[in-house]
């Protein structure tokens, strides 16, 4: 199953959270330039750079589900519930079910291969040129005053693997909430890839396994009913909009009245 989703709330998380100080709710069509030194800026760049890692581990674990061969991953612990199942419309689904005294998770895989449109097969091979991704992932903990719940959803479609690129397309969205006491705080935040294109015969030699093209928006919300610790009640927006290219990515993040801009390397060191 899919460890990169965990981090991606977690990582999105933090990404509001650090926006919180720099934003503040606004109708402005014109933002201007933010400082490129404002710690906050700072924090918010290494979240923003954080999940766009995240999402592109998203995307290479849909990649590697090309090699699938029916077989499912092992249960974590003898109490948790894990199934997979092929349905007689072509999906296959991999499920895992685990609770436990301080919550639950639920976490969900599907793909579809298919030769052409509507002509699908029950296993990947040679003549695969395309196939159709989804996860779900749920969670609920409690623990003393303060309970969380988590919801994630994404699907993406890939094709071309027969051919030169790989064409990848889709939408993901989230949600959280979180009560502490009295406080009541939410997030949800969705985002769409357009055209995110790989080079097949890169990703077949492992020669190299990132986007050569293509864009990934994300826009979020936050709310809190009153004040968190130093943080006083919020009510705020963020974009985010991400431009892929064969040396790296283009960011351009916007908040309020601000935007900052910077440029990420492939070869950069993580």
């Amino acid at each position: 199953m899919r460890k990169h989703i965990i981090w991606l709330f977690l990582v999105s998380l933090v990404l509001i959270i650090t926006l919180s100080a720099c934003s503040k709710d606004s109708t402005s069509s014109d933002p201007t330039e933010g400082d490129p030194n404002d710690p906050t800026y700072l924090q918010a760049r290494a979240a923003s750079e954080a999940m766009v890692d995240t999402i592109l581990g998203g995307i290479d674990y849909a990649i590697g589900m090309r090699e699938f061969d029916g077989s499912g991953p092992m249960v974590a612990r003898p109490a948790d519930t894990l199934f997979m199942t092929m349905y007689e419309d072509f999906w296959w689904e991999i499920r895992l079910e685990m609770e436990g005294e301080g919550g639950s998770m639920v976490a969900s895989d599907s793909f579809r291969f298919e030769i052409a449109e509507d002509d699908y097969q029950d296993l990947p091979d040679s003549t695969t040129n395309a196939y159709e991704y989804r996860s779900k992932f749920e969670i609920e903990t409690a623990n003393g005053d303060t309970t969380a719940s988590a919801y994630a959803y994404e699907t993406l479609r890939l094709d071309g693997l027969t051919e030169q690129e790989l064409l990848i397309t889709g939408s993901s969205s989230q949600e959280i909430a979180i009560t502490m006491g009295s406080v009541e705080a939410s997030m949800s935040n969705s985002g769409g890839l357009a055209d995110i294109v790989f080079i097949m015969a890169d990703l077949d030699d492992e020669i190299d396994d990132h986007p050569q093209s293509g864009v990934l928006t994300l826009s979020a919300a936050i709310n809190s009913s009153q004040a968190i610790g130093n943080l006083p009640a919020l009510h705020f927006e963020w974009t985010l909009t991400v431009t892929f290219d064969e040396d790296g990515y283009h960011a351009r993040l916007e908040s309020g009245d601000n935007y900052w801009e910077w440029d990420e390397s492939w070869e950069d060191p993580a």
